[in-house]
């Protein structure tokens, strides 16, 4: 016989993250825990490798957290368009990390343009942050994780795809990297 889980009280939830996931499940009918879950693995992917705790007070050991979470439940549960409701900021923080000009900002007189152009160096390669990705293969996820030190969240749709995978080489390469792959949906 199965009990039921007891639900997630929304007061466990970070009260920055709060709003926003009892906002979402709202809108999206869904159960709390599937928002609250997603909320906190985004947050997580965000700041990444860019926070990390020391355990012992007078050591020099830094260990940098990973969050990894999963929804599990009925087909219909209505979880893939929840995540890509929640998934959505990460989307907006992509576009903005590619510097794209605002709306209403006029456009730059030819002149200006021709001398800046005059004015140029060559340029160091772009990268592009990345704050996720989709099904990726183990080689195109390290080169993402190169560009990206503070790391990418890995998003995948199904369980049993991520489990996989694991049953071929890539179970070595996620224990290697799981440092660098902040968070983990499924």
């Amino acid at each position: 016989m199965v009990l039921p889980a007891e639900p997630l009280p929304a007061e466990l939830i970070p009260a920055p993250l709060r709003p926003w996931a009892v906002d979402v499940a709202e809108r999206m009918q869904c159960p709390f825990e599937f928002a609250a879950v997603a909320a906190m693995v985004i947050a997580a992917a965000v700041i990444g490798a860019g926070c990390g705790i020391k355990p012992k007070q007078k050591d020099d050991w830094l260990v940098v957290p990973n969050l990894w979470g999963g929804i599990v439940a009925r087909p219909s549960m209505l979880k893939t368009p929840l995540l890509a409701e929640m998934m959505k900021p990460l989307a907006r923080l992509e576009l903005a990390a590619k510097g794209r000009p605002k709306n209403g900002i006029p456009a730059p007189r030819m002149e200006d343009v021709k001398q800046r152009y005059l004015d140029l160096e060559e340029p160091e390669a772009l990268v592009r942050r990345r704050f996720k990705t989709n099904d990726s293969t183990i080689e195109k996820l390290g080169e993402l994780m190169n560009e990206n030190p503070r790391g990418v969240l890995l998003f995948r749709d199904e369980l049993i795809g991520l489990l996989c995978s694991w049953d071929r080489e890539d179970r070595s390469f996620y224990l290697e990297a799981w440092k660098r792959i902040p968070g983990v949906f499924v």
